[in-house]
């Protein structure tokens, strides 16, 4: 597979193929979800929760849309796990694999997500901890590869913009395992969907997009990772 023959070609079949694919199909299947969903009705946002779209029994026309494209692009996302480790197993070995497993935990649990969705009847509590897995679970490894990018690129001399995408998800992490915390202990009072700024569907719309915009930087970083230690 062109993807395994090198570093720097693999970057550019991960950077130009598989991270564009994954992010345009999942946007698609959304948006094929959300048609249905708020047909009749007014839209508001605060409702367009994954879990909503995802479920027969709120979304009865739409669901297997975005069912399917979370599917497939956990699919698609599986090589480019391989992939990062390829490449930063040369900074640390250690964390590369401890970064790349719990990445690909991460894409199991949305796989597992997309697969039990069109047979849930609503949204059950198994439901909620599996979604807060597989966000917790890949937010984590992006974290452990973007550590080693960022020791790597500083220690000469840039990586201004990596640091500040480590430490800004780090502190997503953190809220992740905040929320958690709230839920084992009998829910999250700060969801109370008054607003759009305290519905989860918000939150859950911004994890996607800043975890996708992190794993493009890592990819992006990975020509630099892998001059620095040729």
């Amino acid at each position: 597979m062109p993807l395994f023959a090198g570093e720097h070609s693999g970057q550019s079949v991960v950077g130009r193929i598989l991270l564009p694919a994954s992010a345009l199909l999942f946007l698609v299947g959304a948006g094929c979800s959300a048609i249905p969903y708020f047909a009749g009705h007014p839209v508001d946002l605060k409702r367009a929760m994954i879990s909503n779209l995802a479920s027969p029994t709120d979304n009865p026309h739409g669901y297997l849309w975005i069912d399917l494209s979370t599917l497939l692009v956990a699919m698609l996302l599986a090589p480019v796990t391989v992939w990062l480790f390829r490449v930063y197993r040369r900074v640390n070995v250690t964390i590369a694999a401890g970064g790349s497993s719990l990445f690909g935990l991460g894409l199991a649990g949305a796989v597992l997500f997309s697969v039990r969705a069109p047979f849930e009847d609503g949204i059950s509590e198994f439901h909620v901890y599996l979604a807060y897995a597989a966000f917790i679970l890949t937010t984590a490894g992006t974290l452990l590869l973007l550590a080693l990018a960022t020791r790597l690129v500083l220690a000469g001399g840039g990586g201004r913009v990596l640091l500040a995408a480590t430490l800004l998800h780090a502190c997503v992490l953190a809220f992740l395992c905040y929320l958690l915390l709230g839920e084992s202990r009998g829910g999250n009072n700060f969801f109370e969907d008054s607003s759009l700024l305290h519905s989860v569907a918000l939150l859950e719309w911004l994890l996607c997009g800043e975890g996708f915009g992190c794993l493009t930087l890592l990819v992006r970083s990975a020509r630099t990772v892998s001059g620095q230690r040729s």
